[in-house]
């Protein structure tokens, strides 16, 4: 009889103690228990540690509004943590799962579309804007503190406007993203618009880039094309103009 009421006494305390941590607000355990990397805060976190919102999350300067999360619960029984994420704000809608573990990050299912006119508002430090939808549809992006692991997917700029520091009708862009000795590496396909362009931009975890691109117009009526090519140099027997160089990404 009394092992019977232990176990009971010890399942009901089983049940909420489970209720009890499901129903932890996720203002307190922010507030109590995590600690973001430098450069990042957040504002405005509502609902529970399983579900919830914040309002805005502040990295490096940036600002990443209305985020949505939820733990994915089968994979919690599994014993990993993961976790559905959503973006809903004036810049578009994104969503997406990452999953964690010892020393990556993985995130997975990236899909959405992004207005380049207020993003490109983030970026007015460095006398840039544009137009255009983003449509993202990234497969895979795991990285470490330190280096990218994989990468696979595309981003396509459709409608795409360059409006400062030139105006250029550059009618879409695709590009295709991959993993390269732990870095970034940005694919260009021709889409067949006003702008031939092909080649590939690398970027590292740490802002630095290099790039090999070539250039050709195709439609010499669109909007500041000829110009702009005009003056990036000689063009090769094939009427195309090459670019190479390395920089750094001012943020």
């Amino acid at each position: 009889m009394i092992k019977a009421f232990f176990r009971y006494g010890t399942f009901l305390v089983g049940v909420y103690l489970c209720v009890l941590i499901y129903s932890l607000p996720a203002s307190f355990v922010y507030k109590n228990f995590i600690t973001l990397p430098h450069g990042i805060t957040a504002q405005g976190v509502s609902g529970s540690i399983w579900s919830g919102r914040l309002n805005t999350l502040h990295v490096d300067g940036y600002d990443i509004e209305n985020l949505h999360w939820s733990i994915v619960l089968s994979d919690l029984l599994r014993g990993d943590i993961a976790i559905d994420w959503s973006i809903d704000n004036q810049s578009g809608k994104l969503s997406g799962r990452a999953q964690f573990d010892e020393d990556a990050i993985h995130l997975s299912g990236i899909k959405g579309r992004l207005d380049m006119a207020s993003l490109s508002q983030q970026f007015s430090r460095q006398d840039f804007f544009a137009s255009g939808i983003l449509i993202l549809d990234i497969e895979e992006y795991s990285f470490t503190a330190d280096k990218l692991k994989r990468a696979r997917g595309t981003v396509a700029w459709q409608q795409a406007n360059l409006l400062a520091p030139v105006t250029i009708d550059l009618g879409g862009i695709t590009t295709t993203l991959h993993e390269n000795e732990g870095a970034l590496l940005v694919r260009f396909v021709d889409t067949g618009y006003a702008v031939d362009l092909s080649g590939e931009v690398q970027l590292s975890k740490w802002q630095q880039y290099t790039y090999q691109l070539r250039f050709g117009v195709r439609d010499t009526t669109a909007t500041g094309v000829v110009d702009v090519f005009n003056l990036m140099g000689l063009p090769d027997d094939d009427g195309y103009v090459s670019l190479e160089g390395e920089g750094r990404i001012q943020m």
